[in-house]
């Protein structure tokens, strides 16, 4: 399951009061979103159950997807993307999918609005963080261990160290 607790927002990004909310989508299921909270430290501790079958192709996912949380805030009834942090998933599979869960505060990277004709875009900066939880009922080890044993590829790329980059940054 997946567990939007928490954020902490930057009120020289979005002011005193802000109305947000988190939506967030995982791997063949719908996106879903958690209720609209009011304040720089809005709770939404939103918790979402995943049924899944643990087969290759979901264990494909785990090695080469990020998870990507993307925070909206409202106004009334329109809402706006406005900052988003994506998180890669192959750490379930470091060694071999024991820790039954995976709780991190990550970075929200601002989304770059773009300009009018002639404007340049704004750049993404950190404009608060958020703290997740992802766990599974069940340990996967021994199918993860079979999977990265058959894909040597893919064992390489989930086994390489996670580390920031680009746009997004990747957590320890």
């Amino acid at each position: 399951g997946l567990n939007v607790a928490a954020a902490s927002l930057d009120p020289s990004f979005f002011g005193a009061l802000p109305t947000t909310f988190v939506s967030c989508g995982f791997f063949t299921h719908e996106t879903q979103a958690t209720p609209l909270r009011q304040g720089l430290a809005p709770e939404w501790k939103f918790v979402a159950q995943y049924v899944l079958g643990v087969d290759d192709l979901f264990l494909h996912y785990l090695a080469t997807s990020r998870l990507r949380l993307e925070l909206y805030q409202s106004w009334g009834v329109e809402a706006q993307l406005v900052a988003a942090c994506e998180v890669p998933l192959r750490e379930r599979l470091h060694g071999g999918g024991k820790k039954p869960r995976l709780t991190q505060r990550a970075p929200l990277l601002s989304v770059p609005l773009v300009g009018r004709p002639g404007e340049p875009a704004s750049t993404a900066r950190t404009v608060g963080h958020i703290v997740f939880e992802a766990k599974m009922r069940r340990r996967i080890d021994h199918a993860a261990a079979a999977f990265l044993q058959q894909f040597p590829d893919l064992a390489a790329l989930a086994l390489l160290p996670v580390q920031g980059g680009g746009r997004t940054r990747e957590l320890v």
